[in-house]
């Protein structure tokens, strides 16, 4: 669960573009170099508190992460039709808190981090973008898959952390959970985080 929440940490640090614009295909390397300088000047801004800067951190992930997406590709098709309309959007609501929250408790270790951004590749209708840091000599490598929305440009369905997809972890360990217990057991148990 820890090495989880440092992925999540290093996709939600390495990759938040301008707060008020949609990503675009054109613009998608220059609104992530963007995005890395902001987060990184909200987690040395020392005049705010954790709370002023879960708001500063959401302004600039929100609009880019697909977190329904996210969610549903995480728990897996089965389980997702398995689950009520106000039960889906229960766990859209906890998934992205958790996966919030595990970024929010590390943000100051990235905060002096030198991170890269590499050209995006189209990858059949897809768009997929590297990034990487220099972290305790190592190089943590990123690859962000987006997808077009029909209304709300490029978003952020997966991240890959250094080859190992979130979506995939998230639903190992979802499923790990469902099978012990249930959909229901699953819910509360991300309730209680």
């Amino acid at each position: 669960m820890k090495k989880n929440f440092l992925h999540i940490l290093l996709v939600l640090l390495m990759l938040s573009p301008l707060s008020l614009f949609a990503l675009t295909e054109g613009s998608i390397k220059a609104d992530v170099r963007v995005a890395v300088d902001e987060i990184q000047n909200i987690s040395k801004n020392s005049a705010l508190d954790m709370e002023g800067k879960r708001h500063a951190l959401d302004k600039v992930i929100d609009p880019i992460f697909d977190f329904t997406l996210m969610g549903k590709l995480s728990l897996g098709k089965t389980a997702w039709k398995a689950l009520s309309k106000e039960e889906r959007k229960e766990f859209v609501k906890l998934f992205t808190q958790r996966t919030k929250n595990a970024y929010l408790s590390k943000l100051d270790i990235y905060k002096d981090e030198k991170i890269t951004v590499l050209e995006p590749k189209k990858v059949k209708k897809r768009i997929h973008i590297s990034t990487y840091l220099i972290l305790e000599g190592e190089r943590k490598e990123l690859l962000y898959k987006l997808y077009k929305s029909k209304k709300d440009g490029w978003k952020i369905y997966d991240v890959d952390v250094i080859g190992v997809s979130l979506v995939q972890t998230n639903r190992s360990q979802f499923d790990a959970i469902i099978k012990k217990s249930s959909v229901q057991g699953l819910l509360e148990k991300l309730r209680e985080k």
